[in-house]
């Protein structure tokens, strides 16, 4: 079982430090093996070299589009930004047998920059909610019989799975996320799109603090693994419908 983390920032916010910083806390967990990116590994996967890739991460930022991508098989850490978009998105998944207690550690991370918004959730569930694949069910043996299925919009009209019906389905707006899941973390820059108060005073979870730097932490429910439970189902729709 996989824990999921993203993290998005705005890219004029991002620095070579804020990625060492997570790189290194990331590495508390699992060691790279393999690394493929523009710069260090140009494009193919090669043996991780931590120093070389510190020593080329200025390097790697200045493109247009940043694609890193740490893994040890078991394990993964990726930087994404695209030229169409201001922000820039890290992401880790990593196994539940590695994960330290290291909340404090995160939530560091969290308040430390300007992040736009991060949350955490089980990697699994986040798949499931988000694939729209219908042969994805079909391989994994999943049933369809309570599941809605629509047709493609755009390209080939092919019918698909409805991931709008699920409550951990997720939006992104401009390369900004919009969602709903276990544990979440919004900043100041996020205020823009939804109002603080609204975050803040939000009653029905586990959960709801203030952090440093006006970062606000909400956790819907208290164990990250019984996302399927129909109350934490129940409290997952009421926090994306407020």
């Amino acid at each position: 079982m996989n824990i999921r983390y993203s993290i998005i920032y705005s890219v004029s916010n991002i620095s070579v430090e804020i990625i060492k910083r997570w790189i290194d806390l990331v590495s508390q967990c699992f060691v790279p093996q393999s690394i493929i990116s523009k710069v260090t590994s140009r494009g193919k996967f090669t043996k991780y070299n931590r120093e070389k890739l510190f020593d080329n991460l200025e390097k790697e930022l200045d493109n247009s589009i940043i694609s890193i991508y740490l893994t040890d098989n078991n394990n993964s850490f990726s930087i994404v930004k695209n030229a169409n978009e201001g922000s820039l998105l890290i992401t880790f998944n990593i196994s539940q047998s590695e994960i330290l207690d290291w909340d404090t550690e995160i939530d560091k991370c969290m308040v430390s920059e300007d992040i736009v918004v991060a949350y955490e959730c089980s990697d699994k569930d986040f798949y499931w909610q988000n694939t729209d694949n219908i042969l994805s069910y079909q391989v994994e043996g999943k049933s369809l019989d309570d599941v809605k299925l629509t047709y493609r919009k755009f390209g080939l009209k092919e019918q698909i799975v409805d991931i709008e019906y699920n409550p951990g389905h997720e939006h992104r707006v401009h390369g900004t996320w919009f969602g709903s899941c276990y544990r979440m973390w919004f900043g100041k820059r996020y205020y823009q799109c939804i109002e603080k108060d609204k975050l803040k005073n939000y009653k029905n979870c586990y959960e709801n603090v203030e952090l440093e730097n006006d970062v606000v932490r909400i956790t819907l429910y208290k164990d990250i693994w019984e996302y399927n439970e129909s109350t934490n189902r129940e409290i997952q729709w009421d926090f994306r419908n407020s």
